[in-house]
């Protein structure tokens, strides 16, 4: 295992002790290395980024039950309500018979990212829980299910 591995794997370690018992349970379905290079992932997605303005890049890789990773990366527009964020655009590659597959997103700034309002929505309407793993260049990690991210989630009326 490489420093940085090894530094994410001590992450994961320390935050599963104190996080709540449903995002435990979402991260004990999955082999600790698999979520280590699922946030190394989400790092290299976030080279890729395209932020002309902000130049707040920011990666995200979406783990499936295959093992397979899709990644995505923000694109930023001018016009900032056209922006596309990374979490979105990695939902946005994933064929619709893959929405049951997701087990785990990981999202890779500086600062410590959290998906915007819309992703989290996108999030749980998309694949309803699955673990959020949200890093940095700094060395900080966290762990959430999306439904702690949003939990009051909007209901489809009818």
């Amino acid at each position: 295992m490489n420093n940085d591995s090894n530094t994410i794997s001590k992450l994961i370690t320390n935050k599963l002790e104190t996080t709540d018992i449903n995002t435990r349970s979402l991260a004990s379905k999955v082999d600790n290395n698999k979520l280590i290079n699922l946030v190394l992932a989400s790092k290299e997605a976030a080279r890729n980024a395209y932020a002309p303005y902000s130049n707040y890049q920011v990666g995200a890789a979406i783990l499936l039950a295959d093992d397979e990773v899709i990644k995505g990366w923000n694109v930023e527009y001018q016009e900032s309500t056209s922006t596309i964020c990374a979490e979105s655009a990695a939902l946005a590659r994933l064929s619709p018979n893959q929405r049951d597959e997701v087990i785990a997103i990981s999202v890779f700034a500086r600062n410590l990212p959290k998906p915007c309002g819309y992703c989290r929505q996108r999030l749980v309407e998309f694949v309803n829980d699955l673990l959020v793993i949200v890093a940095d260049d700094e060395g900080k990690l966290e762990l959430y299910s999306a439904r702690a991210l949003l939990p009051d989630k909007r209901r489809n009326k009818g």
